[in-house]
């Protein structure tokens, strides 16, 4: 039997106007991998920056049983600071207390195939090399749980697969528990086992594959 490794109980959130959920209850295994499917503004995230302690409860409680190396990549992240790619390496390992230097620093470069940039200003980046970036910084700390939020969104198809074949030889590799924000088919189905989804109004469920794609054609407004 897994390790129940976060439980919500009796868990309630709500805005201004309306629950987002309300009584909730929901445990998390040790290396779990599960998607987040929904309709914008269903609390996908909102329930993800909870589990990061980002944001709290009305009521309820969430309860953790392992200590967790967290880290994050969300659609809005963003190193756009007067620092080059390679600055920015240094002083997010500084921040972590990981001690690294410029050979290191190279190999991880070629790594995470950003040859050649470490002297680039984020902003200067390609969509795709962007997102492999964000990756970089936030697995320097070796998370035990990840959470990312429409990793390969406005990707094109030669981006969105190799960054998926990256996340698999990187991350579902290791002892990871992963939160995938998504509503793209080849993320779910590659990176993750479990399907949980999130409809306005009401408390998020487990579904199947099956059920994820039929309710797909449902998703217009992501």
């Amino acid at each position: 039997m897994e390790k129940i490794v976060i439980e919500l109980k009796n868990a309630t959130k709500k805005n201004k106007k309306n629950f987002i959920f309300k009584n909730f209850n929901f445990r998390i295994q040790e290396n779990d991998h599960i998607a987040f499917v929904g309709l914008n503004g269903s609390g996908k995230t909102t329930l993800a920056e909870i589990i990061l302690k980002l944001r709290k409860l009305n009521q309820g409680k969430i309860i953790y049983y392992l200590n967790f190396k967290k880290n994050a990549v969300f659609q809005e992240s963003s190193f756009n600071s007067i620092l080059n790619l390679e600055e920015l390496v240094f002083f997010y390992h500084s921040l972590h207390k990981i001690k690294i230097n410029k050979i290191k620093v190279n190999q991880l470069f070629r790594d995470y195939n950003l040859e050649n940039k470490n002297k680039s200003k984020f902003k200067n980046l390609s969509g795709g090399e962007k997102q492999k970036f964000k990756l970089l910084i936030a697995l320097i700390n070796n998370p035990n749980l990840l959470i990312l939020d429409e990793i390969t969104n406005n990707l094109d198809f030669q981006w969105k697969t190799s960054i998926i074949n990256f996340l698999q030889k990187r991350v579902l590799n290791k002892p990871t528990t992963l939160i995938l924000i998504s509503h793209n088919k080849e993320e779910i189905t590659n990176l993750t086992t479990k399907i949980l989804y999130f409809q306005k109004n009401e408390n998020p469920k487990f579904i199947s594959l099956p059920q994820f794609l039929s309710f797909q054609k449902k998703m217009t407004s992501f």
